[in-house]
């Protein structure tokens, strides 16, 4: 799994570039952690325009990493999420959960505005 980040005004945006997250997805989980141990951002944006399909454990290490951000009191969102990713976390519920935005403009004048 290929991961990367920049950081734009004290928000760290995480790229996915794979496939799929599926059972590598801990990789992602330990990646979020290193970030927020780190760099200590005000929040999270997971850009995840590369993702074509994610199965139940990409889900779950989404939401661990979302956990673990809210522990911190980081925001943390989702965006650019391809058509059955989105059915995905609208199948689960978890689109109630986490914010999600159609592009990281979006999410990142989210955060700016104070969530």
């Amino acid at each position: 799994m290929g991961l990367s980040h920049q950081v734009k005004d004290n928000i760290c945006i995480v790229h996915v570039a794979d496939y799929s997250i599926g059972k590598d997805a801990v990789k992602l989980s330990s990646y979020i952690s290193m970030v927020l141990d780190q760099l200590s951002p005000k929040a999270i944006l997971m850009n995840l325009e590369k993702i074509e399909s994610i199965d139940s454990a990409g889900l779950s290490y989404i939401i661990i990493s979302f956990n673990a951000a809210k522990e911190q009191q980081v925001g943390f969102a989702l965006c650019r999420l391809t058509r059955t990713v989105l059915e995905a976390f609208q199948f689960t519920g978890f689109d109630k959960l986490v914010p999600i935005f159609e592009t990281e403009v979006d999410a990142l004048d989210f955060f700016q505005s104070g969530e």
